[in-house]
């Protein structure tokens, strides 16, 4: 009498492993993928692709609720109330993360008013990471390390950001974890607030878009395990998260320093000869647009490394980043900042080898490119209670 049951049971059984299987490691590559092309400027032609990708994905993975939830808010983005209705129950039945949270990488969640004008900051916050050692593999920097400790203690004694780690907080070596890097983000997330600048430094190595099956960037933590593609994208910082770190800040101002080889892959089509473009160029960065004021400083293009310079015991992004800063004060913008780079790293970089090509790239949004990184806080003159006392006397 049981065994049908016991059957149907089983196939059923059978039927989710082989639904699982044919997911696999593809179920958050796909969601990665759509979400590098899921931000307020996306194009109708890319809201096109993406739909479509989304719709094949729920086909092969139809018990990821996240993939049912993002093609159910690009459906509502193309007008197909039927289908994003659908997707919605799907992505409800199937447990999505997503729904849960409201996600919605098509609006600006951290409320900011993105046409508030640009005024010195209320309070200043940084997360400041380096890495030499890779505990996977046998790649290694001299100077991320001290390059990060050296941001750090520039940022206090020189740029005014406060003397505790809450306010600058420094994560080197075993400590920069990939979990242990989105845990800071989060802490810096829930601690800034609207009139607050955030700065993000990252000093490590970088791996190059091409060698991922599906051109994503990334950022390698300590404990990136690259011995597969697969291992590579469950373990790394993908350049999508540092997009929507920037996003989901409610700060106005926000500025990510990136000095890892192929940073520039945070700005697509700026590699090669001068003035080109590449046709299948993405920017997993173009969602920080309409989030506030958002700048992004890159240490070289999407195609060069990012050298070291033995002499300074630095990279050479951050030595000349600090010296531009030592050099031009407190009130300098970081467009001017950005064009002391573009003048030294490049010839210095060739003057130690002839092949070797360095050039930085910067990324603004809004008025980022004019945050003065150094400026002194805001501070708000309040009156004693007894000089107030004082005022209405001479007003009765």
């Amino acid at each position: 009498m049981y065994w049908p049951r016991i059957v149907v049971l089983l196939a059923s059984l059978f039927c989710l492993r082989q639904v699982k299987a044919a997911c696999g490691d593809t179920e958050e590559d796909r969601l990665v993928w759509a979400r590098e092309r899921m931000h307020p400027g996306t194009t109708k032609q890319q809201l096109a692709l993406v739909y479509q990708w989304l719709q094949n994905g729920t086909r092969s993975c139809t018990q990821s609720g996240d993939l049912w939830y993002y093609r159910g808010i690009t459906a509502q983005q193309v007008g197909d109330a039927r289908d994003a209705q659908y997707s919605f129950g799907k992505a409800e039945e199937n447990g999505s993360k997503a729904k849960k949270d409201g996600f919605n990488p098509f609006t600006i969640r951290n409320g900011v008013v993105a046409s508030a004008p640009l005024k010195p900051a209320r309070d200043k916050w940084a997360l400041v990471i380096g890495i030499n050692n890779l505990s996977k593999s046998d790649d290694f920097l001299e100077f991320a390390k001290p390059d990060a400790e050296a941001i750090g203690d520039f940022l206090v004694k020189n740029a005014h950001f406060k003397n505790d780690t809450d306010h600058v907080k420094v994560v080197v070596e075993e400590s920069a974890t990939t979990e242990k890097i989105r845990d800071a983000f989060g802490e810096i997330r829930s601690k800034a607030q609207d009139d607050d600048l955030v700065l993000v430094y990252l000093s490590s190595h970088g791996r190059a878009r091409e060698l991922d099956p599906t051109g994503l960037s990334y950022v390698l933590t300590y404990d990136t395990d690259m011995s597969s593609p697969a291992r590579t994208f469950s373990t790394a910082l993908k350049m999508v998260e540092l997009a929507e770190l920037g996003r989901w800040i409610r700060s106005r101002q926000f500025v990510l320093l990136l000095d890892t080889c192929y940073s520039g892959a945070a700005r697509p089509g700026v590699g090669g000869s001068a003035g080109t473009h590449r046709s299948n160029s993405l920017d997993p960065l173009q969602g920080l647009q309409g989030s506030g004021h958002r700048v992004v400083l890159s240490a070289s293009k999407d195609d060069e490394r990012s050298y070291e310079d033995p002499g300074s015991k630095h990279g050479y992004f951050t030595r000349y980043f600090l010296e531009a800063m030592k050099q031009g004060g407190n009130q300098q913008s970081i467009e001017w900042l950005f064009e002391y780079l573009e003048q030294r790293i490049p010839k210095e970089v060739s003057l130690q080898d002839n092949n070797r090509q360095q050039h930085p790239v910067m990324q603004a949004f809004g008025e980022g490119k004019s945050i003065v990184l150094g400026s002194p806080l805001l501070t708000i003159s309040i009156q004693s209670p007894s000089s107030l006392l004082g005022i209405r006397a001479a007003v009765q």
